[in-house]
């Protein structure tokens, strides 16, 4: 009989123990999962890197653009990007302002919709892929060799992004063509200036009369037609082409590739005079050449 009870009150220590610890697994287990919440909203409301399905506010994953959406988000650094359809348009000036190399105006169409950021290439941006200090003014001190060559951001971007199939045909992250690049920066005008009446520069344009002799966060500008912000002053911006001067033809996506020529630089900066934010002005640099005034804006384009 006293065997039959110390054994009864053996097994009655045993429960009471397994229940104490089955009790501290499941308050281990709930305490987890509470972290676990915390560090998904956290994720979440700092916007890490996240990406849960393909939309992000509305906006569509470019990295997985199937049909010409109005707008895509890069979800690796939160660049937003505006689709720019087709078009012809007149590509250079021959005013009185105008230099030689902006001469021989000629008609330019555009065959093929491309994305371009709304804004330039933030540090924070550029952060993401290639590291650097934060901040919403745009990277400056970037050469065309490392925003564009086969280590540059873009190419990491595309690694990341792999094959993207928009309406049929390939697309891929790049820096606009000069075509482009002056196609989406004019925002439907064929004026000296994406805003037209010089006299309102200051609302669209950071420049050597209101910055400071510094850049200044992107979009606290007024944008041009497209939407696009800064496309005129604040940093000027790295295009694909190497320097050339235009033909006295008419042409279709034109682009000039190189392997080590010249590379043109277009925008105007923010140290510039009013005439350097014309639309039409060029100026060309080495791709190796970095210059706290220049920066980029991305595109996602047709493969070349």
């Amino acid at each position: 009989m006293e065997a039959f009870l110390l054994t009864s009150n053996i097994m009655r220590v045993l429960r009471i123990l397994a229940l104490i610890v089955f009790a501290r697994r499941e308050a281990l287990t709930r305490l987890t999962y509470v972290l676990a919440l915390i560090v998904f909203a956290g994720c979440k409301a700092y916007d890490i890197n996240y990406a849960d399905d393909d939309s992000e506010d509305g906006v569509i994953d470019c990295n997985r653009l199937s049909s010409f959406e109005p707008t895509c988000v890069n979800k690796t650094t939160n660049i937003k990007l505006v689709l720019i359809n087709s078009g012809t348009f007149k590509m250079g000036a021959n005013d009185a302002e105008s230099s030689e190399n902006e001469g021989q105006v000629n008609d330019v169409t555009i065959t093929k919709p491309f994305y371009i950021a709304f804004y330039e290439t933030s540090k924070t941006e550029w952060r993401a892929v290639m590291g650097g200090d934060r901040g919403a003014e745009p990277i400056g001190g970037v050469s065309w060799a490392s925003v564009a060559d086969s280590k540059g951001f873009i190419a990491k971007l595309n690694a990341d992004a792999g094959v993207i199939i928009i309406g049929g045909a390939q697309y891929e992250y790049a820096l606009p063509s000069e075509a482009q690049w002056e196609y989406a920066a004019r925002g439907g005008t064929n004026t000296r200036f994406s805003w037209g009446d010089e006299t309102i520069a200051g609302g669209y344009a950071w420049y050597d009369s209101n910055s400071g002799a510094r850049a200044h966060p992107v979009g606290a500008k007024n944008p041009n037609g497209f939407g696009l912000y800064d496309t005129s002053g604040n940093v000027a911006e790295w295009v694909q082409d190497c320097y050339a001067e235009y033909p006295q033809v008419s042409r279709s996506d034109p682009i000039n590739e190189c392997y080590n020529g010249d590379r043109v630089v277009r925008g105007g900066d923010y140290g510039g005079k009013l005439t350097d934010l014309r639309v039409s002005r060029r100026d060309y640099r080495p791709k190796s050449y970095s210059d706290p005034k220049i920066g980029f804006r991305l595109a996602l384009v047709a493969k070349r």
